[in-house]
């Protein structure tokens, strides 16, 4: 059993039809308490509930833009499973995760919805170089989802020819190829490797399930350096993506 408090700030920005209109400043804070259960080293599944509030203000854009303040209360079941040989640019084993959380206003909740959500890769390493498989998808299991938490693509990693949350929809699927290879060492201390690669990725979101075709997918490739640090991963990236744009990322502590 783990209580937790959380609460972080950021810039949100707002897409229409590709343009960004807007920009906003969110607030967030919240806590909660998990129960759960580890399965050895392998992973673990937890069940929480939680209660949190979202303050949101326009930081760019028409001065007509609401200020947003949100109540959100949740029970959530997540799952997680690994044998990566590590967790930041790995090399070797597998991973699967699953997540379903019922937003409830019985809990403070602003509207009543369901959100699922899971994924599975696969790294296949040998020697300098490794080839992996990454696939995701999320549903609204029949509920609707309030635009302000649908799934979001965009950003490193999840067609990054697109912006962050520029993509928004009820449903969403991914899948990436990729490779990547180990080019030198970091000194003792400083972290594991450098490494160079690139994926292929293809992926969507949609409104209904009546949408949803393969025909519809979006494509991307994304081209990077990386480095496993003992800061965490960083990338320097460069990505383009069908309908979207050429984008150059600089980043720490994401991954694949």
């Amino acid at each position: 059993m783990g209580p937790w408090v959380q609460g972080q700030r950021e810039r949100q920005p707002v897409y229409t039809d590709g343009h960004r209109v807007a920009q906003y400043d969110v607030g967030s804070y919240g806590a909660g308490i998990d129960i759960g259960t580890q399965f050895g080293s392998l992973g673990e599944i937890r069940l929480g509930v939680s209660r949190s509030r979202v303050h949101a203000d326009v930081d760019t854009g028409s001065p007509s833009l609401p200020t947003i303040d949100l109540d959100a209360g949740a029970v959530t079941l997540t799952v997680a499973l690994s044998t990566l040989d590590r967790p930041t640019i790995a090399t070797s084993g597998g991973e699967l995760r699953a997540g379903v959380t019922f937003s409830r206003r019985a809990l403070g909740a602003e509207d009543d919805y369901d959100k699922a959500y899971g994924g599975a890769s696969r790294f296949f390493g040998r020697g300098r170089h490794t080839g992996f498989v990454i696939a995701d998808g999320g549903s609204n299991l029949g509920s609707t989802i309030p635009v302000y938490d649908e799934f979001a693509l965009g950003g490193l990693f999840s067609l990054g020819g697109y912006s962050e949350g520029e993509l928004l929809g009820q449903y969403f699927a991914t899948a990436k190829v990729g490779y990547h290879c180990r080019i030198a060492a970091l000194p003792a201390g400083f972290g594991q490797g450098v490494y160079v690669g690139a994926l292929v990725e293809a992926g969507n979101v949609w409104a209904r399930t009546a949408d949803i075709s393969a025909s519809d997918l979006r494509y991307g490739v994304t081209a990077l350096i990386g480095a496993d640090t003992i800061i965490g991963p960083m990338f320097l990236a460069y990505a383009v993506a069908e309908g979207g744009s050429n984008r150059v990322y600089l980043t720490v502590g994401r991954t694949f």
